[in-house]
């Protein structure tokens, strides 16, 4: 993964955390003014029926605005969960899929295809490895025996 890359999912990591922190910081500041205001609101209607009226719907709106104030920030906080998981998604899959190519590069340059040259340039490209003490002499052998089918 990029720099700029992981400085973007860094961000948006850093970014949805606030975003759920926050919703929820107002969500429960707002909690006791909301249940007070269903507290009012339930005892005019008990009053209300108490009074004959069988029908009574009460309802304000300090109450009104505190549901939709909650209702956004359970909106916001599950989008920013969403888009949290999404990155962490991506992240985990690039860090795979770097792993998952270097291997590969890997075991392509530990390997040489013996039909690409005759065999005298192969043994002598694995000397010359051997000698500038880039492999083992057991990585030597296992090479020299693969390159010769022993």
């Amino acid at each position: 993964m990029s720099q700029t890359k992981r400085n973007i999912c860094i961000f948006l990591i850093i970014l949805f955390s606030l975003g759920i922190i926050a919703s929820m910081g107002i969500y429960y500041a707002h909690n006791s003014d909301y249940i007070i205001e269903r507290g009012n609101v339930a005892q005019l209607n008990v009053h209300s029926i108490l009074a004959g009226n069988l029908y009574a719907d009460y309802s304000s709106r300090k109450l009104e605005a505190l549901e939709k104030e909650r209702t956004i920030c359970k909106v916001v906080a599950i989008t920013s969960a969403i888009g949290l998981i999404i990155t962490i998604i991506v992240i985990a899959s690039s860090k795979k899929s770097v792993s998952t190519t270097i291997s590969n590069e890997s075991s392509e340059s530990n390997t040489l295809d013996s039909s690409s040259s005759p065999l005298s340039i192969k043994l002598n490209e694995i000397n010359d490895l051997k000698e500038q003490g880039l492999i083992t002499d057991e990585e030597y052998t296992a090479l020299r025996n693969k390159i010769l089918n022993l």
